[in-house]
């Protein structure tokens, strides 16, 4: 999996820099950025195991910090398309991507369930999008809606 952040919306920040973030169960993500690439980066989490008995290690031990945790890139916005491929064993797993869109257009509605039971007890759990005209997420739509 593949979580990565933040948005790709920043009218007015072109050529500023933006740090992406990637969490992730992959061993190496590749960022692209309209198809550039901006290099891999590799967990390196501290994963060592005792040897030769308890508490002894053939490393110092080193204590993880949130910086173990994730990777990162500063990169230099431009409106487009940011692209992670994360690897396992130097083949792809799985693609994440963040579209710079256009203006609000409408809603999308998805629920959580195909189902439900209607003896009054369940719920409808629902998820509204704000989407532009090409069904991109619209991350910094302020829209009020009304039911």
């Amino acid at each position: 999996m593949i979580h990565l952040f933040p948005h790709w919306n920043w009218e007015g920040r072109e050529g500023q820099i933006i740090p992406v973030l990637c969490y992730t169960n992959c061993d190496a993500v590749e960022l692209f950025v309209n198809g550039k690439s901006y290099g891999e980066k590799r967990i390196e989490f501290p994963r060592q195991g005792n040897s030769g008995g308890w508490n002894k290690y053939d490393k110092p031990q080193v204590l993880p910090t949130t910086a173990d945790l994730h990777l990162q890139w500063d990169v230099p916005y431009q409106p487009g398309v940011i692209t992670a491929i994360g690897k396992k064993d130097g083949k792809v797993v799985c693609t994440e991507a963040r579209h710079t869109s256009g203006k609000p257009a409408s809603l999308r509605l998805s629920a959580y369930q195909d189902s439900i039971d209607a003896g009054g007890r369940d719920a409808a759990i629902l998820k509204v999008e704000v989407v532009d005209s090409e069904g991109n997420i619209v991350p910094t739509a302020d829209n009020l809606i009304n039911p």
